[in-house]
């Protein structure tokens, strides 16, 4: 991991007792098991997915979610690998994506 030099001057900015620790610990606690047993889900449909679902969306005229899910298989979007998800949660994480961000996007990208 990474040392970060202490605030503190009067700190010796050796390693506590967990420096040694760090890597085993971000590895159990955002592997699979451990992300199940925290109720944790994994995030395929992430933000950067969701948005470059938007974006071919609308760039390669999909005529729906069930053309856009079949291109997210075969080709993967924009910047996406090939990625398999089931279209229902496609539709619903569409449903649930914040306006706010694709607006955002949006204005971001047109002149």
């Amino acid at each position: 991991m990474y040392d970060i030099p202490s605030e503190y001057p009067e700190d010796s900015s050796l390693p506590d007792e967990f420096h040694l620790f760090q890597s085993q610990l971000l590895r159990e606690t955002f592997c699979p098991p451990m992300r199940e047993r925290l109720g944790l889900r994994d995030t395929i449909l992430n933000l950067s997915l969701m948005v470059a679902a938007g974006i071919t969306l609308l760039w390669r005229q999909a005529p729906g979610v069930q053309e856009l899910n079949r291109l997210l298989a075969r080709e993967g979007l924009l910047w996406c690998h090939p990625t398999k998800v089931a279209q229902q949660s496609l539709s619903e994480r569409f449903l649930v994506f914040p306006v706010e961000l694709f607006k955002r996007v949006f204005k971001d990208l047109l002149p």
